[in-house]
């Protein structure tokens, strides 16, 4: 049996990414129809809301016994130094509740994104791992413009259906989050043949 990922998330559009990258991936399709996201409130949800709401935010969830909680965040490694207390933060609440874990987009969800082959032809770029270039955001947003006169992540429904979940190929830091899934209770095990 398997159950439904919790996955509380810092921005807007990073739960609709989530599920796109998760429902083109073989394993992991069934996956991306039970993802529960649960956004910081007061605003547009952003880091720092996330850090001052993450506790509570977790313990709102009612889990159930095959349930899995995730927190996904952007590294965000070149942030000013001020911002590095939120990142602290949610890493130390993530410890004291061993059933969450903790998923970090090295160094923004973007990078997932970019390293997707189907994403990458629909936008004429070649495919190439992210992870460690700054502000992937900027990236795609530059070439989403340019190319098809498309603000991101505005028009992020016009985009997400080229993915073709390839990226965790080139994203060390997908292919890591999906890692994460592989013991979790709400991934449904692989039947041996």
């Amino acid at each position: 049996m398997s159950g439904r990922l919790w996955l509380i998330v810092e921005g807007q559009y990073d739960g609709d990414v989530v599920r796109d990258i998760l429902s083109k991936h073989p394993d992991y399709h069934e996956l991306a129809k039970r993802v529960e996201v649960i956004k910081p409130t007061g605003g547009t949800p952003n880091l720092s809301r996330l850090a001052a709401q993450i506790e509570k935010l977790i313990k709102s969830i009612q889990k159930q016994k095959n349930d899995c909680i995730a927190v996904l965040h952007d590294q965000d490694a070149n942030a000013e130094p001020h911002r590095r207390q939120h990142y602290a933060k949610i890493e130390e609440v993530c410890r004291r509740h061993p059933q969450v874990v903790e998923v970090i987009a090295k160094d923004e969800l973007e990078a997932w994104l970019l390293a997707d082959g189907g994403l990458c032809d629909w936008l004429g770029i070649k495919v190439q791992n992210w992870d460690e270039k700054t502000k992937p955001s900027e990236k795609l947003a530059s070439l989403v413009n340019e190319k098809f006169h498309l603000a991101y992540p505005g028009d992020l429904s016009k985009m997400l259906p080229h993915l073709d979940g390839t990226g965790f190929k080139m994203s060390k830091s997908l292919e890591v989050a999906l890692a994460h899934l592989e013991a979790a209770p709400c991934v449904p095990k692989k039947k041996e043949d």
